[in-house]
């Protein structure tokens, strides 16, 4: 799993960085959907729970925080410029 974070941590670092140098910016808002999107799959995989009880605090601020970038992103995508 480290591995993947470390993944995840460059991914986000990169698409941070690509929005504030403004390059190709609805290219990026289309990638971190499937790539966040992949972040919260991959989690369940691995961690696999049954019931939201299963969840720490931790991961359900996570997981919340992920869906809410996913979200922006499609109204990001979703407005004219």
């Amino acid at each position: 799993m480290g591995v993947a974070f470390l993944a995840a941590t460059a991914g986000f670092l990169l698409g941070i960085a690509l929005v504030i140098r403004n390059y190709r910016r609805r290219l990026v808002y289309l990638l971190g959907i499937p790539f966040t999107a992949g972040q919260i799959v991959l989690w369940y995989i691995v961690n696999e729970p049954t019931a939201l009880a299963d969840l720490s605090a931790a991961e359900t601020v996570d997981k919340i925080a992920q869906t809410l970038l996913i979200a922006l992103l499609l109204i990001l995508l979703a407005r004219r410029d």
